[in-house]
């Protein structure tokens, strides 16, 4: 990329951030509030029943909310072509998952009532315009639906596209699981694409989910899951995650090499599991169930914490944007509920490990080993 188009880009950058800017002085000289405008779903009866709990959700976070039109005009999003595009050649490479961004937010204005979004702060926006990487994000929230839906798109060129998003359930008016989207690309030969309803228990005792979430895995989920060939009868590896701790038997993991499978298999198997989700949760809100809100933010708690631990991502933003912005990109935005303490304990533990074991029993070896060493 030659160096006009470098100023130009961070011309767009920084005019992108003074009006951001702009916007939030605005807002919070008017006390830190904003009208918000409901959008009108397509299908009405559902969403009308759900609006009309939003009054006992969950409050909006304490953070600027506008309504989502003030935002997009000053949205950069769809982006057109990718970072490491050229003046020659600005369809290459693919922007990948660019049409999975495109249609969620479609779909999320077009059915979840009263949605609104979040100013991700810091987080919002970040480039190494020399390694040709850049990442944006975007923070909604549907109170009586959803407490928070994030997204993220990651475009370092052919090298490596991500598509991320996860919504989690108002847990003042449900205890369902989260749905989490997890999709990647590398050196377009090697893909990933994980889509799951998370659950929030493990193990019996720790507590359930609602009664209409009563067997999801079988009644929902594996329906899709058995519609799309290259989408099924695959496990996840055991280097990061454990399968069996926040992840639903019917889980959508695939690792694919044809390019092709993106748009033929996963892109429609990803929307009916968006679908499904969201006619799970605006179902539930219709029952007007009495929810245990605690109990609930405390599983969502474990869940941010495990997750801040084990996403292999932190290393990648790391390399491209330093240390400390990843850090607090992990356990700020990401998994902004996560216990800091106890994620670097566990984070310290499981370094450890990888290591030779935890350090008592390095330190028993080590001994041992010079006990053999002096005989």
């Amino acid at each position: 990329m030659s160096t006009t188009n470098h100023h130009r880009r961070r011309r767009r950058t920084s005019l992108l951030a003074a009006a951001i800017c702009t916007v939030c002085v605005n807002a919070y000289t008017t006390g830190n509030t904003a009208v918000h405008t409901a959008l009108t779903p397509k299908s009405s009866s559902s969403a009308s029943t759900a609006a009309d709990v939003m009054a006992a959700a969950t409050p909006v976070p304490k953070k600027l909310v506008l309504d989502v039109p003030d935002f997009e005009r000053m949205d950069p999003m769809p982006w057109s072509q990718s970072i490491a595009a050229t003046d020659d050649n600005v369809a290459e490479p693919p922007l990948l998952y660019m049409p999975f961004w495109t249609w969620q937010k479609s779909f999320m204005k077009e059915t979840l009532p009263n949605l609104q979004r979040v100013s991700c702060e810091e987080f919002s926006y970040n480039e190494n315009l020399k390694k040709k990487a850049r990442i944006i994000n975007e923070c909604y929230t549907a109170p009586g639906l959803y407490s928070k839906i994030r997204m993220t798109y990651y475009d370092a060129g052919e090298g490596c596209q991500v598509f991320n998003s996860l919504w989690y359930p108002d847990p003042k008016a449900h205890n369902l699981p989260l749905l989490g989207i997890d999709l990647l690309s590398f050196n377009r030969r090697k893909f990933l694409g994980i889509v799951d309803f998370q659950p929030l228990y493990n193990e019996d005792g720790e507590g359930d989910h609602d009664p209409i979430a009563s067997g999801y895995e079988e009644g929902l989920l594996k329906p899709i899951k058995e519609k799309y060939e290259f989408l099924a009868g695959q496990s996840m590896s055991s280097k990061f995650y454990d399968e069996t701790q926040f992840f639903s038997r019917q889980m959508l993991f695939s690792r694919f090499e044809e390019e092709d499978i993106i748009s033929n298999e996963l892109f429609p198997a990803y929307q009916e599991y968006v679908q499904a989700h969201v006619d799970l949760v605006t179902s539930n809100a219709e029952l007007e169930r009495v929810v245990d809100e605690k109990a609930v933010l405390e599983r969502y708690d474990s869940y941010d914490t495990y997750s801040a631990v084990r996403d292999p991502a932190a290393g990648l933003f790391a390399a491209m944007f330093g240390k400390e912005w990843s850090d607090g990109f992990v356990h700020d935005f990401l998994f902004e509920r996560c216990d800091k303490e106890e994620a670097a304990k566990a984070a310290a533990l499981i370094a450890s490990q990888r290591k030779g074991g935890p350090p008592g029993q390095q330190q028993r070896s080590q001994g041992q080993n010079q006990k053999v060493a002096s005989t």
